[in-house]
């Protein structure tokens, strides 16, 4: 880095050239390192690598007024060295670790906005392509019982897959349609109107509870820390959060419906879930 400084640069106000920090790189090198790392660690400028000089420059050849002078500002040269310092790249097994938008781990698409924009699209494009293969089966007259397992099995598992992590995370116009592909694949079966097709949401709710209900059993959960029962001993201490991503993430929603279960009559440190 001193090595590539240009000795023509003009010098600030600390009066070291640029020739002295390129020749004497070798020797310099070890000392700013330190002055750097410890500049960084305590997130502190030291201040004579912060001063300046100011030099009035002439916009034009004939002078007026002090608005005819351009204010160019020299600050140490080793200040500017510093600026240009480059992050490595993450290095992992001798590969480099490249910059993405989104990765996909364990089936779920991750965006690096936290979004699940992408986690979305992938379901509906799965579950759109498996409502063919149901729009077959009523095609070939199959019963009810049997279209109904055929959705449970290669729909409806696509649509849940990990909702407890991104389904209430999600928009409201997302979840809309994924809702959409439940709706069409009701009226595909021609569920009777008693007996419907669970929603996502009650789905969600159920699955909620019972990891909720399986985590309470497990002390040694890592999660079984964020449930606290009230005094009372049949509710649970509210998660304190203080964002929507927060609130609308699991163990917020667990404990909420852990708590509306205990209300309904259901249980208070148990809640018995079927299905």
């Amino acid at each position: 880095m001193l090595k590539a400084v240009n000795p023509r640069k003009a010098t600030g106000p600390d009066g070291v050239p640029g020739q002295v920090l390129r020749e004497c790189a070798d020797q310099l090198a070890g000392v700013f390192t330190k002055i750097y790392n410890q500049s960084l660690s305590q997130a502190v400028v030291p201040t004579c690598m912060k001063t300046s000089t100011i030099i009035p420059v002439p916009k034009k050849t004939n002078i007026s007024c002090l608005n005819d002078y351009r204010p160019v500002a020299l600050t140490p040269i080793i200040t500017k060295r510093k600026k240009k310092t480059d992050i490595q790249p993450l290095v992992i097994n001798g590969d480099e670790v490249k910059i993405t938008s989104n990765f996909r781990f364990l089936g779920v698409h991750l965006d690096d906005d936290l979004s699940w924009s992408t986690n979305t699209s992938a379901i509906l494009k799965k579950a759109h392509q498996r409502l063919y293969f149901l729009r077959v089966l009523r095609k070939n007259n199959l019963s009810r019982e049997l279209m109904v397992s055929f959705y449970r099995c290669s729909i409806e598992s696509v649509l849940t897959y990990c909702t407890g992590v991104w389904f209430w995370s999600c928009t409201a116009a997302e979840r809309k349609s994924l809702q959409r592909v439940v709706d069409t694949a009701q009226e595909i079966i021609r569920c009777p109107p008693d007996t419907p097709l669970p929603s996502l949401e009650e789905l969600y709710s159920s699955r909620c509870l019972r990891k909720a209900n399986s985590i309470l059993k497990d002390p040694t959960h890592p999660g079984h820390r964020h449930f606290k029962l009230l005094p009372s001993g049949k509710r649970y201490s509210i998660y304190p959060a203080s964002t929507n991503r927060l609130k609308n993430s699991y163990y917020p929603k667990a404990i909420k419906a852990l708590n509306s279960a205990a209300g309904n009559g259901r249980g208070s440190r148990q809640c018995t879930i079927h299905g």
